[in-house]
């Protein structure tokens, strides 16, 4: 599977599911964190896209 592929299934979605690999690898590199710093931030705010980005920039 390439790499443009699985961005365009993540894309698709607005929920950051940590549980599957494509989903945690890309959204991770989308805001510039680590897989455990994602982790954190959908367990501080959930797995909503927006929430997660408003919850990284205030944190920046």
């Amino acid at each position: 599977m390439s790499d443009d592929h699985a961005e365009t299934e993540v894309l698709d979605r607005t929920l950051i599911d940590i549980q599957q690999v494509l989903s945690l690898t890309y959204w991770s590199r989308r805001f510039g964190l680590s897989e455990r710093e994602l982790k954190d931030a959908v367990e501080a705010v959930g797995p909503e896209v927006g929430a997660v980005g408003r919850y990284v920039q205030q944190m920046a």
